[in-house]
């Protein structure tokens, strides 16, 4: 087990550098110049030689990547082109509310997509489960700006008015000023990752609920709740952690679309406006830092997999 964890930490330390290597070429790559988009349009040609002189734009790409590394290894993050500021400062507090939205997040949708998982797998066949079912299937189709934008007709400026459109906390501050700006937001990615997670839940159960022991436990007497959470959820959980972590690494990525959608102060909105202004350096870090997210989610999923899987712990050893 130690050696199959250090292989993979190895080879996670090489895939973060291959993808920083193409993250930083790629955005590189992007149109237009940095250094006209700073000074404007009205910039003289002189003021646009001295300035890309001090961002090291002159230097080859590579010169330029290795610089950068270099930079992150030490912790040093850069500066963002469109404020000045250092992306350390820029980016701490809209990491602290990012990360505040996937966690709420996560504590409201698992035990849900858990619960809802299961008791689809006991009512398989009737017509509430599979009025359930369809509904499900019909929110994973939906694109989480649409449910958004749906929530916001509903429960914002249509049907009702109980809950703020868009975020009312400004940038650079928390969320935790202003928590009403986490209920849309919140109830957005529950909505969109809930369903999947369910569905997987439900067909890893129905699978256990035919099992031998489970027929046997059933023979014994053991019906109802205590029969699919002492019996069945152990089991049908197995298969469903490896999900679980792509879930939260899915709505690490999601969040960039929900937090443009509801102006909510977080690492998502700030790629966005990045792209926008084409501040290269804050493009390059999100969208690097969200990458290693999903990297190391994948990682703990595949351990925490294995250590609950008896036969894979004994393969390992």
């Amino acid at each position: 087990m130690t050696i199959f964890v250090i292989r993979r930490v190895a080879w996670l330390i090489v895939t973060a550098v291959l993808l920083s290597f193409v993250l930083f070429f790629a955005t590189e790559a992007l149109p237009g110049n940095v250094a006209i988009r700073i000074l404007g349009q009205a910039a003289t040609p002189q003021s646009i030689a001295r300035l890309r002189t001090q961002l090291g734009l002159n230097a080859s790409l590579m010169s330029q990547y290795l610089t950068w590394a270099g930079h992150l290894l030490t912790g040093n993050l850069g500066r963002s082109l469109a404020s000045g500021r250092t992306l350390t400062s820029t980016l701490g507090t809209r990491v602290l509310n990012s990360a505040l939205l996937v966690g709420v997040t996560s504590v409201i949708a698992m035990p849900l997509a858990v619960v809802i998982g299961m008791l689809l797998a006991a009512r398989r066949g009737r017509v509430g489960a599979e009025v359930a079912g369809a509904t499900m299937l019909g929110l994973i189709s939906l694109p989480q700006f649409v449910i958004g934008i749906l929530l916001i007709l509903l429960l914002s400026t249509g049907l009702f008015h109980v809950l703020p459109a868009v975020t009312t906390v400004a940038p650079g501050q928390s969320v935790v000023h202003g928590p009403t700006s986490l209920v849309l937001p919140v109830l957005t990615l529950v909505l969109a990752s809930t369903p999947y997670l369910a569905r997987l839940v439900a067909a890893s159960a129905a699978e256990v609920l035919r099992s031998e022991y489970v027929v046997a436990a059933r023979f014994r007497g053991v019906r109802g709740w205590p029969l699919l959470f002492r019996h069945v959820l152990p089991n049908a959980l197995v298969p469903t952690v490896q999900a679980m972590t792509l879930t939260v690494a899915y709505l690490a990525g999601g969040i960039v679309i929900v937090e443009s959608v509801f102006n909510y102060p977080g690492i998502g909105q700030a790629f966005v406006s990045a792209v926008a202004n084409r501040d290269v350096p804050t493009i390059q870090i999100i969208a690097l830092g969200l990458a290693l997210v999903y990297l190391v989610l994948n990682l703990i999923g595949d351990v925490v997999s294995i250590l609950l899987t008896p036969r894979l712990r004994t393969a390992m050893s």
